[in-house]
C-alpha cells in the first residue's frame, strides 16, 4: 500500500501493508520487520484497507500515520503518540478512517488528514 523512503537516509525505508500493518527497514532492502506493535492503543484503532503514512518534509525522523486519529513518531517509529482525537463519525468499520495524510512542505506543523 503506502511506501515511503527517508529522503535524508535512502537506506531507511517504511511500508504499510492492509489494514494498517506497518514494516520498516533501515537498510531498504532485505529486512523489513514490523513496528506497529509497539503502540497498543494505535494497533488497536479502526484502519483503512489502505492506511496512510507519511513523513515530514526536510525531518524525515517524523512520520505520521492515519487511524481513526493522526500518530506521531519523532524517532523513525519508534515512539508514538496521538495528536488527534476522532476525526470521522465513529463507528466500527473501515469507513470511518483516515484515509489521506499530508505534511505542510512550508511548515512541518501543519498536517492536513482526508477522512471517510
Amino acid at each position: 500500500m503506502y511506501c515511503r523512503i527517508n529522503q535524508e537516509n535512502n537506506d531507511i525505508a517504511y511500508a504499510e501493508y492492509q489494514w494498517g500493518n506497518l514494516y520498516r527497514s533501515f537498510n531498504a532492502t532485505s529486512t523489513w520487520p514490523s513496528f506497529d506493535y509497539l503502540v497498543d492503543d494505535m494497533w488497536e484503532d479502526r484502519k483503512n484497507w489502505s492506511a496512510p503514512l507519511a513523513l515530514t518534509p526536510g525531518n524525515n525522523q517524523v512520520i505520521y500515520f492515519g487511524t481513526y486519529r493522526v500518530w506521531k513518531s519523532s524517532q523513525h517509529g519508534n515512539n508514538w503518540m496521538a495528536l488527534s482525537e476522532d476525526l470521522t463519525d465513529g463507528g466500527n468499520n473501515s469507513f470511518n478512517t483516515i484515509t489521506t495524510l499530508a505534511v505542510s512542505p512550508m511548515n512541518e506543523n501543519y498536517v492536513l488528514a482526508g477522512t471517510a
